[in-house]
């Protein structure tokens, strides 16, 4: 049964070994904000070896991940308060593709804090083009329709009824794609990445099987649903 779980389960998903001989080294960027009000620290994984042109556009699609990362926790933090903002980015690799995930806590002061966020990069390792939401299927938006059937399906299968009409009322579950934007292939399915209140409190995961999702694939990515 496919349930919602842990960010830290959907991580264990995604497959470690380096295959085309790229292997990882650290990233790090850190720094104050303008005010000097905010410290901010984000620790990821870049690409090495391989295919040296590959490898330098996944870094690219890496680092301005990094950087996005920062501006948005520089231009959101409009507290007066110190605050801190850490970010953490782990790399997995599946047949042909690099997938970057971020778990990220932004913190001060304030009710509600930590408020904690997850991001994702998917990276074809045979070209180096960024895999996302937007060139994944061969119809978007059919796609987006089949990601919200099932995601619909499977956790109306474990959220309290309420709680669902709810989700569904707030368009949480519709289909667009800054509800299902976070995202990697694993050897199980697509692994779905959902923020803080977005399924309520706490940063979630959803594994869905390939099968109903193949025939919507576009044709150069069918290989990650192997």
């Amino acid at each position: 049964m496919l349930v919602l779980s842990t960010i830290t389960t959907a991580l264990a998903g995604i497959a470690s070994a380096e295959p085309g001989g790229y292997s990882v080294v650290p990233g790090e960027i850190a720094g104050k904000s303008p005010d000097s009000l905010g410290t901010w620290a984000v620790h990821y994984q870049r690409l090495a070896g391989g295919y040296s042109d590959v490898a330098a556009a996944c870094n690219d699609h890496i680092d301005a991940q990094a950087d996005r990362l920062v501006q948005t926790a520089t231009w959101d933090a409009s507290t007066k308060r110190p605050w801190t903002f850490h970010a953490a980015g782990t790399l997995g690799f599946q047949p042909v593709t690099a997938s970057e995930v971020w778990v990220s806590e932004y913190n001060v002061d304030e009710p509600n804090m930590p408020l904690r966020s997850v991001s994702t990069v998917v990276c074809d390792t045979r070209s180096g083009v960024l895999i996302s939401v937007d060139n994944l299927f061969r119809d978007q938006q059919a796609g987006l329709n089949k990601l919200s059937e099932l995601t619909e399906a499977s956790i109306a299968s474990v959220a309290a009824p309420e709680d669902l009409r709810a989700w569904k009322r707030n368009g949480l579950l519709a289909p667009v794609k800054v509800n299902y934007k976070n995202w990697v292939p694993t050897a199980g399915g697509i692994e779905l990445y959902f923020p803080e209140f977005q399924f309520g409190r706490g940063l979630k995961a959803l594994t869905l099987p390939w099968l109903p999702l193949a025939d919507l694939i576009a044709p150069e990515f069918i290989p990650i649903t192997r």
